[in-house]
This record gives C-alpha cells, structure tokens and sequence, in this order.
C-alpha cells in the first residue's frame, strides 16, 4: 500500500535535494509585514533599497544607511517592510519586480457583496485626467482607494538624495509618485497623516516645494 512521502524525514542526498526544490520564497519580514498590513488600517510604509553598486567609484552602503536613518530612527517605515538585501531586490530601476515576490503587498479591501466590487471596479477603471485639469484631478485623486505607500531607493535616488514615494492602488500600479528629501522624510510623512492624497498633491505639485519634487 502506497503511503504519503514525508519530505521532512528525509536525510542525506535526498534532504538535499528535498531543500532545494522547496525553497522558501518570501522572507519571514515580507510575510510579516503583508500580514500585519491586512490586519491595522494605519500602517507604516514600506521601503526598498533596488540599486547596490556603486556612484561615481564611491560604494553606497554607507550612505544609504544615513540617507535611511531618519526614518528609522523616527518609525517612519515599518521595521519588518524595510527591504535592503542584493540578493533578494537588486532590480535596478525595475522596483516593480517587487511585487512578483510580494504579490500580497496590494491586498487591503475587503467587500461584503458583489456590488460593493463592481463598484470599486468601477472607480479604479476611471483614468486620470491631464495635470493641467487641476479641479478635475484633485477629484480624481480624492476618488482613488491607496493600498500601500512604498519608499524606494534607487540609483537616482543615492544620486539625488531624493527618496522616491509611490502610491499603489490594489492592483500594484502607482497613482502618484513624487520625490521627497531624505531630511524632509519627517515633515512628509506628518503630511500623509493628516491630509488626503488629494491635499498632499495640491501643496507638493510644485516642482520643489519643501524638499519634495513631482516627477508624474
């Protein structure tokens, strides 16, 4: 009689092998965070570090971790979505490929009946009118639902010390997306907590107003 296999018991070649075709794929940090997301409406955002080589022959290792500081030192981010590792996100300016790994880092509403989907299908379908539309815009922004506020740190970012902010709705495309001063992390972050998306758009949608730059 056949029984089942239990891959856990195996020894020797066979563990080996066991190990290496069930890796784990997500990080204990990753399912930690994305599970502690669902869970608190108010969550800290995550950050991503893309970009490990080096600037101008300089390597940036240190000066990421100044450039970062701040922010973990006043809970800026979430010490469990603060990603910095080259061999998981070395993506380079691909910061996207973040979310084949963590596809559950978008997940936030959860609807009651079909028409409550329908129509918040309805609402994420509706595209963003031209930036010179104001009015319009503003609506549109106070219209769109944010899953998760992620800070990346890329290439251009170590070279700016502009950190870059993107807003994602629940299918992981981003709505907005600004560049904000690593030293004025603080005074943004205390923005995203008392102002709506719209609001922070109106006072940041110059080209550079208190450290933070539009870049739609």
């Amino acid at each position: 009689m056949a029984r089942n296999y239990d891959a856990t018991g195996t020894t020797g070649s066979e563990a080996t092998i066991t190990t290496r075709i069930l890796p784990r794929f997500q990080t204990v940090q990753e399912r930690i965070f994305c599970g502690r997301k669902i869970t608190h409406e108010s969550h800290p955002p995550a950050l991503l570090r893309t970009y490990y080589g080096d600037v101008n022959g300089q390597d940036q290792d240190g000066a990421h971790k100044v450039m970062i500081g701040n922010a973990i030192l006043n809970n800026l981010v979430d010490k469990d979505g603060t990603w910095n590792d080259k061999a998981l996100y070395d993506f380079g300016d691909d910061w996207q490929r973040l979310l084949l790994r963590v596809p559950e880092l978008c997940d936030q509403e959860r609807h009651s009946t079909e028409e409550d989907y329908r129509e918040s299908e309805h609402e994420e379908d509706i595209e963003a009118p031209p930036a010179s539309d104001r009015e319009a815009l503003e609506r549109w922004l106070w219209s769109r639902n944010v899953a998760i506020r992620l800070y990346v740190t890329d290439r251009e970012a170590m070279e700016s010390g502009k950190i870059k902010v993107f807003y994602l709705d629940t299918h992981g495309d981003a709505i907005w997306h600004h560049k904000v001063s690593a030293e004025n992390l603080l005074e943004y972050n205390g923005a995203w907590n008392s102002m709506s998306l719209a609001e922070i758009n109106a006072c940041f949608s110059s080209s550079q107003v208190n450290g933070c730059e539009l870049f739609i």
